[in-house]
């Protein structure tokens, strides 16, 4: 039994892109047809990593600079003239992501099929997403790919710098609200509790705020304790009961 790869509509009218074994292509078909599948695309599965790619995307994905300068190195090979297939197997032998490779591996063989290079990037959703792979129909209707590309290189190039500077200044808020958090803690569990003796003694009519820190703490002190006996209950577990005749105290026999 060998293993193919399809790509196929289903009875609902989804795309479905998995594996499945079979004796032969015609058998595989034939059997995809009579589960009511629509087959548009069928080759021998590739072994190594790849399907680890397709099924992790999350570990193994993509970065906007791998796409950035794949979208401008791609513009340059078509605007010298390179044909798209060996440009993208130009550029798939130095690809860095996994991932990246076999997607580029599915796109240049649905190029080899006869698909355009929008409906054959349109099956990469976590690659290429829709407004890449829209952005790109339109330049194919309007033969601009390689102008179009260079347009996109540069969207997704401002938009990631959008995105870096955003993680960058929401860092700094960040630290200091979990400093806040911590100091505020340790006040109320640690510092606290030693005022209270105080404030019973000159019988201080104490704010509401400061009965509810109060409480708080007394709450969170009763829990730290709590599990803290907990812990070493576990930890240091009481030796077996003993034996008929043995004085419990003293493990001496009566």
């Amino acid at each position: 039994m060998s293993k193919f790869q399809f790509r196929a509509y289903n009875a609902k009218g989804a795309l479905e892109d998995k594996v499945i074994e079979g004796e032969s292509a015609a058998a595989v078909h034939a059997e995809l047809t009579r589960r009511g599948y629509r087959v548009v695309g069928l080759r021998p599965a590739r072994g190594g990593w790849s399907w680890v790619y397709r099924e992790l995307p999350t570990f193994f994905g993509v970065s906007t600079a791998d796409l950035v300068l794949f979208s401008r190195q791609l513009s340059t090979f078509l605007k010298v003239g390179v044909p798209i297939t060996d440009a993208i197997r130009l550029l798939r032998s130095g690809a860095r992501s996994g991932a990246f490779k076999a997607a580029l591996d599915d796109v240049n063989d649905d190029l080899d099929e006869g698909e355009s290079f929008s409906v054959a990037i349109s099956h990469h959703p976590k690659v290429f997403n829709q407004l890449y792979v829209d952005m790109v129909r339109a330049a194919e209707y309007s033969g601009s790919l390689d102008k179009v590309l260079i347009q996109i290189a540069s969207y997704l190039q401002r938009q990631d710098t959008a995105l870096k500077k955003i993680r960058s200044a929401m860092i700094y808020p960040a630290v200091i609200l979990t400093l806040a958090v911590v100091v505020c803690g340790v006040l109320i569990v640690v510092v606290l509790p030693n005022f209270v003796s105080l404030f019973d003694e000159f019988h201080a009519q104490l704010p509401l705020p400061t009965k509810i820190l109060i409480v708080l703490g007394s709450f969170a002190q009763a829990w730290r304790g709590r599990s803290s006996r907990q812990w070493s209950s576990s930890s240091y577990p009481h030796s077996s009961a003993c034996r008929p005749g043995e004085d419990a105290s003293s493990g001496t026999t009566r």
